[in-house]
């Protein structure tokens, strides 16, 4: 028994994704731990018939909401099982609509939030106390945790020094991902590193939790581009206040990958059963 993977990415931030595998919790963390191990991918993208709710796993086996995973696998579902160019997906943040437009996909993301127990925290800011200094960030809540960290080029150099002791602060038990900005007159300047995958080209809830943060503040009715290493996303905030993230899509490729290979404790024989 064999699973077939399509490798997608949306500005550099590249994906897994699987269709109707129908793999319980455990087996889809593990394959996700397996087939990211070497870098190949910043996470593994799963849905099921009939509604193809979307679940997602970073390289370390955990689950997290993506807006750029989500953009992914909504053209699959397209171009693959011929869905329209505009529908609705469930998420682990909710119902989001989708609109294609040949390779560009938009999806709306929701409503941007100060980080859960910390009040203000997306329009004010808060400290975080390292060991040999002080980092000041606007924490936001996007689906998923993002401190977005203003700097110049030297701090923003530093993004794999940062990152983890920052995902690992006792101040987010949950771990968090980092944001360092550089923001110039017209361009915002962006890199990632994510809770449970590291450094990555880009992240689409960074994006939005960017352009929701107090060094943006963008307004409804405004749009925004933010540039990480892996290419450009576009954030636009609509007049009822929600987000919604653009820009290309891609497949880069296909794999067919032996589901008997994942090592899932309590499966006889080394095999999966569908659950």
């Amino acid at each position: 028994m064999s699973a077939h993977l399509e490798k997608m990415s949306a500005a550099g931030n590249a994906f897994w994704v699987l269709l109707d595998a129908e793999l319980g919790e455990e087996a889809s963390s593990a394959l996700a731990r397996q087939l990211c191990a070497a870098g190949s991918a910043d996470g593994l993208i799963l849905a099921d018939a009939p509604d193809y709710s979307m679940r997602m796993h970073n390289p370390d086996g955990s689950s997290a909401m993506c807006g750029n995973g989500l953009r992914c696998l909504s053209l699959l579902l397209h171009e693959e099982r011929n869905w329209p160019s505009k529908f609705e997906l469930d998420t682990p943040s909710g119902r989001r609509s989708l609109l294609i437009a040949g390779k560009r996909v938009t999806a709306e993301m929701g409503k941007a939030a100060d980080l859960p127990g910390r009040p203000s925290s997306m329009k004010s800011g808060i400290p975080v106390s390292l060991e040999e200094e002080v980092i000041e960030g606007w924490a936001v809540w996007t689906g998923n945790p993002h401190l977005v960290i203003s700097c110049d080029r030297d701090l923003q150099s530093r993004v794999c020094e940062l990152g983890p002791l920052l995902e690992r602060h006792q101040d987010f038990p949950e771990g968090i991902n980092s944001e360092f900005v550089r923001k110039g007159e017209d361009t915002l300047n962006v890199r990632v590193w994510e809770r449970g995958a590291g450094e990555t080209l880009s992240c689409g809830t960074g994006a939005v939790a960017v352009a929701a943060s107090g060094l943006v503040s963008l307004s409804k009715g405004e749009s925004c581009q933010v540039d990480y290493p892996g290419g450009v996303l576009e954030v636009r905030r609509d007049r009822s206040g929600y987000f919604h993230l653009a820009g290309e899509v891609v497949r880069q490729g296909q794999f067919d990958y032996p589901l008997e290979s994942i090592p899932v404790s309590g499966i006889s024989g080394g095999t999966l059963d569908s659950d």
